[in-house]
Order: structure tokens, then sequence, then C-alpha cells
């Protein structure tokens, strides 16, 4: 049997849409095709697209399939976003998320966005610096953005300096009583030039590991700003502040007309599964499925 044909687009902010043919159990009863790519855009966060589904004729709903390759490591979710579902599945009654849950999920949201940046620019001797002021150096938020930006003017020429190419990302805590720290992520680079850039105060330096896989740096660092974020204190308008060189993570997005998956993930060869983040359960009451997967080093593989 011929396998039916796909059509692949590619959209905004480096996301590739593969839209299945019609025979892969997606019925377009208006036959208009050209409103797919439309469609997957919205379909792929937006649970409330089955009226936009509904509306051009779509009967049954697959699964959504994402796949990020970010560094070495390779994650992928499935979930379906209708408010309809296909048969067999059960799905909570029609509701709005709480602002408590609305909370959670965007800080998930952004938790996922900077783990993905981290994975896919940084690596092993990279460093996680964290700097501080003293007591009668600590700025006003107004005075922050000002200060970091001739920091890394100074970064900048000191890296160029040495052959290098510098790549930041920077995650500023505010603390209850008026104490500021700037998490830094960057190349590795000589620490006495760093130190020299920085008279305001500390400076306390960790090694990233040869894991790849740095979410747990992303969480805590989404975590330092989650209450002055919200407090309206952060004189950002982002969670954290990045070069513009910063490598993007690849992701593809497909519509797979199955009506299932597999509930326990097998690794690509070449790569270990992290059992601990993987993840079955429901997102707005629909089934969801979350893993990751990390490659392994060649000379790792050649020792196995």
């Amino acid at each position: 049997m011929q396998t039916p044909s796909r059509q692949t687009l590619r959209g905004k902010k480096n996301l590739i849409y593969i839209i299945p043919h019609k025979a892969q159990k997606i019925n377009i009863l208006t036959g208009q095709i050209p409103a797919l790519p439309i469609l997957l855009k919205v379909l792929s966060y937006r649970h409330t697209a089955g009226r936009m589904l509904k509306s051009i004729g779509v009967e049954k709903v697959p699964y959504v399939e994402e796949i990020c390759q970010a560094g070495r490591v390779r994650e992928t979710r499935k979930y379906y976003t209708a408010r309809y579902h296909k048969p067999g599945i059960q799905r909570q009654k029609n509701f709005r998320p709480t602002p408590k849950e609305q909370v959670h999920v965007n800080d998930r949201h952004a938790e996922m966005k900077l783990r993905r940046l981290l994975n896919a620019n940084y690596g092993p001797g990279d460093f996680h610096i964290t700097l501080t002021y003293r007591p009668e150096d600590r700025p006003s938020p107004e005075d922050v953005p000002a200060i970091l930006e001739k920091f890394w003017r100074g970064m900048r020429k000191a890296y160029r300096a040495a052959g290098q190419e510098l790549k930041y990302i920077v995650v500023t805590e505010w603390g209850k009583r008026g104490t500021v720290h700037h998490h830094l992520v960057v190349p590795q680079h000589d620490l006495r030039e760093v130190r020299k850039l920085w008279p305001y105060g500390g400076m306390h330096v960790s090694v990233m590991d040869d894991t790849g896989q740095y979410a747990q740096l992303a969480s805590y660092l989404i975590k330092q700003t989650r209450q002055s974020f919200r407090d309206g204190k952060y004189p950002f308008g982002r969670r954290w502040n990045s070069s513009r060189n910063l490598i993007k993570p690849k992701i593809k997005i497909e519509v797979v007309g199955r009506n299932s998956w597999r509930k326990e993930p097998k690794p690509l060869k070449g790569y270990y599964l992290e059992q601990s983040r993987t993840v079955n359960g429901e997102f707005f009451g629909f089934e969801y499925q979350f893993y990751s997967m990390v490659q392994i080093p060649e000379k790792q593989r050649r020792r196995c």
C-alpha cells in the first residue's frame, strides 16, 4: 500500500509544519487545503482550535507531535488540542484555567523555552556566574539596564580579543530587602578578566557539567524571577535577556494521523531516554505525553 503524501511548510520562528494527506484520518469536507497552515499554527498551542477545525469540516482530530532538537537533547511532546474528542478519549468538562493554574502554565512554558536555549548553546566547561552588589552599591531598578549594558560592552571586547564569540543569557533576581543578583550563562573564558569588569560586588562561578541537559539550571533561573516578575518590580519586559546570536532550537511540528501513541517511548539509536522526565498525563483535559532523550557522546558509544 502506498504511503499517503505529505506537504511540508516552513513557518515563522523556525517551525516546520508537516501536513498529512487527507486520507490520513483527516476528513476535509470543504477541500480548503490552503487553510491548513493557519490551522496547524493554532492547533499547536491553543486547545480552542476545535471550533476552527469544525468550521472547515475536519471530522476527526489526530494528535500533534512536536519534536525539538536542542544541542544533544531531543524533546518530544504529543497532545490533542480540539474541544471535541476522538472516539474512546475521555475528556473532562470544558473549563478555563484558574489564575493560579495559568501562572503555573506560564512558568512551565518559560522554563521550557529557557531550557532549550541553554541546551542548544552551552556545554561542558561553560559558566553560570552570579554577580552580586555590595549594600552600598545596590542600584535602583531604573539604573540596572545601564549597568548591565556597560558590563556587556566590556565582555564583548574581552571575548573578541581572545578570538571567542560571546553568547549570553542573563536573569536578574530581586530580593525582598532590595538585594539584586544577576545570573549569567556564558562560554568559558578567563575569569580574571570577567572579575575586573564587575567592580560592584562579588562574583560566584559554577562550571557547567558534561551532560548536555541543563533542565535543572533553567528551572532554578525561572524560579529566581517568579515573584518579582509578577509584582511588577522587574525592570525588564522578559524573564531573561540574551544576546542575539544564540542558536535557535530546531522545532518540527507534525499532525499525526493515528489514534494513539506508545505509552513507553523508546530511545533512538545513539540516545538514552531520561526516564525521570517522561510524563504521561493530561493537558486541559486531553491526553498528553512528554519525553526527552540525550545523545550519547561518540567516545562513550565506542566503549559500549
